[in-house]
């Protein structure tokens, strides 16, 4: 239903990554922007075809918008048709980029995590701020 709303099919054998963005009060985030890296550190570009990745956001009525270009006050997000082995799944970098203030400049790595993703599958993904025990990311390195 998701990718039909966001005016794409969602791509047989392909991955869905899904979840909500929270703060350090564990309340939703609004206004942050999500990016995927591959095991490698590779970011998943969005692509034009409606078989290629697409990074979609909700519009805070708990319903998928195709032109929210970041998170809303629900901070839900979507990631669909991410290339995925067929079979033993995939790692991947979920990352959040934000601005922790309203008068910052650029956007920040503000949270991130790893994860497992396999074809045909819809994965969750709830990301909080960065924390010690947290993953080496590829926004890290940057």
């Amino acid at each position: 239903l998701i990718p039909t709303i966001y005016g794409f099919r969602r791509a047989a054998g392909k991955a869905i990554v899904a979840g909500i963005v929270y703060d350090c009060a564990g309340e939703s985030v609004y206004g942050a922007t999500v990016r995927i890296a591959d095991s490698s550190g590779a970011y998943i570009a969005e692509g034009d075809l409606s078989s290629d990745p697409h990074y979609r956001y909700f519009n805070g009525d708990s319903f998928p918008a195709a032109d929210q270009s970041f998170t809303h006050a629900d901070g839900l997000y979507a990631v669909a048709n991410i290339n995925t082995p067929e079979t033993g799944g995939q790692g991947i970098y979920v990352e959040v980029w934000g601005r922790p203030t309203e008068d910052a400049e650029e956007p920040v790595l503000i949270a991130c995590e790893e994860s497992w993703i396999f074809a045909d599958s819809i994965s969750m993904v709830n990301l909080e701020p960065l924390r010690s025990d947290g993953p080496a990311c590829p926004g890290l390195s940057r």
